[in-house]
C-alpha cells in the first residue's frame, strides 16, 4: 500500500504539461502589462525636448525682468482706474462744503455758469448790472457795500407774493390774497415806552411778542425783561394773543437750553398761545457773543433751544435777520421749525417792500412803528401768515 505524496510516472508527466501552460500564460500578460505601460507614459509625460523648452523660457522671463529698468508710470497701470473722476469730483465739492453751506460768489468771486439775459458777458467780473443765475440765487449786502450771492437751497419754500401786501392808511401793511388775511403783530420788551396796549389794539394789531428774557453779550448772564409781566397782563386784558421770545447771545448748547428754560417758564406762567422763539443777535456784529462762531455751531445752538421747547409740547422759532438766516446758518438742518424773519425796505413806486427772503417762514418783521401814527421806534411790527395759535 503506498502512501501519502507516493507519485507515479504517468502523474509527473501531467504536472509538467500544467506548470508549462501556466508559464506561457505568464509571459503573455507581462507583454501586455509593458505594452499598455509604454503606451500610457507616451502620452502623459513631457518628452526631454519639451522639457528643455520650458526650461529656456523661464530663464528668458528671470532674465527680463530687471529691478529699475522699467519706462512705466503711475498712470500705466489699470488699479488706478478705480479711482474715478466723479468720485475725485465728489471729493473737493465735500471739502468746499465742509460747513454744509452751499458754494457762494462775490462781485469780486467765481463767475456762475449763467447770468440774467442782457448782462455784458465781456469777462468782467464785477456783477453790478445784473443777478447772477436768476432764481437760483440770493443776492446779501454787508454793511461795507459788498454784494455776495448765495445758492437758493433746495427746501420748503416761500408761497407768499408782494402782489398782495398794501399799506394802510394808518401806516400798518397788510396782507390778503384772495380772502387769506396776514395777522397783524408786534414785538415788545422793556426798551418799549407802552405798558398800556391798548392804543396797539386799536391800530389793529392783533398779538404780540414779548421779551422774556436777554443774554448780555458782555457778562454772558441771563436777566429777565423787567416789562414782562405788566405787558403780559395788558395783554390779557386787550385779549391779544402773547408769543414770547428771548434775546440769545448763547455761546454752547447749553446755554441755549438755559434761555429756553426761561422762556418756556415764562411763556407757561402767562399762558402764552403763539410760538415760543429764540431771537439772534446781528450776526454781522462782531460785538456779541455769537458772531465769532461757525454756521456749524450756531445751528447746534439754535438746534438746541427748540428742541428743548419743543419737549415741552410749545411750538418753538427762529426769529434772526434775513441775511443771517441765509448766510450764517445751516437753514437745511432747522426745516424742523418755523421762522420769524426780520427784513426791512424802503417802499418803492409806491409799493411797500416786500421780503425777498425765499424760504418758508411764518411771522415777518417789516419795521418798527416810527411811520405809524401813535407809534414809535422801540415798537416792532410784523405780520404772521401761520395760525400759530395753541388750545
Amino acid at each position: 500500500m503506498s502512501g501519502f505524496y507516493d507519485e507515479t510516472g504517468e502523474d509527473k508527466t501531467i504536472k509538467k504539461t500544467v506548470v508549462g501552460a501556466i508559464l506561457a500564460a505568464s509571459l503573455v500578460f507581462f507583454a501586455f502589462l509593458l505594452l499598455l505601460y509604454q503606451t500610457t507614459k507616451k502620452h502623459t509625460d513631457p518628452s526631454a525636448k519639451d522639457q528643455a523648452q520650458e526650461e529656456a523660457s523661464a530663464e528668458t522671463e528671470e532674465d527680463d525682468i530687471v529691478i529699475g529698468k522699467s519706462n512705466k508710470t503711475s498712470k500705466d497701470f489699470d488699479f488706478w482706474d478705480m479711482f474715478s473722476d466723479d468720485e475725485q469730483d465728489h471729493d473737493a465739492e465735500t471739502a468746499d462744503h465742509s460747513e454744509g453751506k452751499p458754494a457762494v460768489f462775490t462781485e469780486q468771486g467765481p463767475r456762475p455758469d449763467k447770468i440774467k439775459e442782457g448782462v455784458n458777458d465781456s469777462g468782467d467780473t464785477k456783477w453790478e448790472n445784473g443777478e447772477p443765475n436768476e432764481g437760483t440765487h440770493i443776492a446779501i449786502t454787508d454793511k461795507d457795500g459788498k454784494k455776495t450771492w448765495y445758492e437758493i437751497l433746495d427746501i420748503a419754500k416761500s408761497p407768499y407774493s408782494a402782489t398782495f401786501v398794501k399799506r394802510s392808511d394808518n401806516g400798518l401793511l397788510t396782507y390778503d390774497e384772495n380772502g387769506k388775511k396776514a395777522t397783524e403783530g408786534a414785538s415788545l420788551s422793556s426798551a418799549s415806552s407802552f405798558t398800556d396796549l391798548h392804543p396797539l389794539k386799536e391800530l389793529g394789531i392783533d398779538y404780540v411778542m414779548l421779551r422774556a428774557v436777554n443774554r448780555d453779550r458782555e457778562s454772558g448772564l441771563v436777566l429777565p425783561d423787567a416789562s414782562f409781566n405788566t405787558l403780559a397782563e395788558s395783554a390779557k386784558k386787550e385779549e391779544m394773543t402773547v408769543g414770547v421770545y428771548v434775546d440769545s447771545n448763547a455761546s454752547n448748547e447749553n446755554e441755549a437750553v438755559e434761555e429756553a428754560n426761561y422762556a418756556i417758564a415764562s411763556a407757561t406762567t402767562i399762558g402764552a398761545k403763539y410760538p415760543v422763539a429764540i431771537c439772534l443777535p446781528d450776526l454781522s456784529d462782531s460785538d456779541n457773543r455769537m458772531s465769532g462762531l461757525t454756521n456749524d455751531v450756531r445751528t447746534k445752538i439754535v438746534t438746541a433751544f427748540c428742541n428743548q421747547v419743543r419737549s415741552y409740547g410749545m411750538t418753538p422759532m427762529i426769529c434772526a435777520r434775513k441775511a443771517d438766516l441765509i448766510a450764517r446758518l445751516n437753514m437745511e438742518d432747522l426745516t424742523a421749525y418755523e421762522v420769524w424773519v426780520k427784513d426791512d425796505g424802503a417802499d418803492s413806486d409806491g409799493h411797500p417792500y416786500f421780503t425777498d427772503y425765499p424760504y418758508s417762514y411764518a411771522i415777518w418783521s417789516y419795521g418798527d412803528g416810527s411811520s405809524v401814527t401813535g407809534l414809535n421806534s422801540d415798537v416792532g411790527l410784523s405780520l404772521s401768515f401761520v395760525n400759530n395759535e395753541q388750545p
